[in-house]
């Protein structure tokens, strides 16, 4: 079975904007094991554009999280 890819900087910007598992997950309209999941790679979101919106970054920035930057609500 092929593994999703991680959204390596999902959790790193979660916790950048200071939001828990249940802040982020609420804010994206997703269970929190959802959204665990998409951040241990072992399920991709449907629309990651939609995720990347909500968390103010672009898709690219989810995928490929290189450094932590400041992100405003």
């Amino acid at each position: 079975m092929k593994k999703n890819p991680r959204l390596h900087g999902l959790r790193d910007i979660r916790k950048a904007k200071g939001w828990t598992l249940e802040e982020c997950a609420e804010r994206l309209g997703i269970h929190t094991r959802a959204l665990s999941a998409y951040e241990q790679g072992s399920r991709a979101p449907e629309f990651p554009e939609r995720v990347a919106r909500i968390m103010g970054c672009s898709v690219d920035e989810l995928l490929d999280w290189k450094e932590v930057r400041e992100y405003n609500d």
